[in-house]
């Protein structure tokens, strides 16, 4: 079994704003329960600051 840890993030919208931001997704899928769709990322310092610039935005 593999250590590492991965976000699964929902949020298409925030996926997209995301990708333009040069956030770069591991992989994909949909949630067998839901058929909700998501993208992996991997949880970096890059990852958390792009984020967090996103949610100030949206907070403003």
């Amino acid at each position: 079994m593999s250590n590492k840890k991965y976000i699964y993030n929902y949020d298409i919208e925030q996926c997209n704003q995301l990708f333009k931001l040069n956030v770069k997704p591991i992989g994909c899928g949909i949630n067998k329960k839901t058929n909700s769709v998501y993208h992996v990322f991997y949880p970096n310092a890059y990852y958390f600051g792009m984020l967090d610039k996103l949610l100030q935005q949206d907070n403003t």
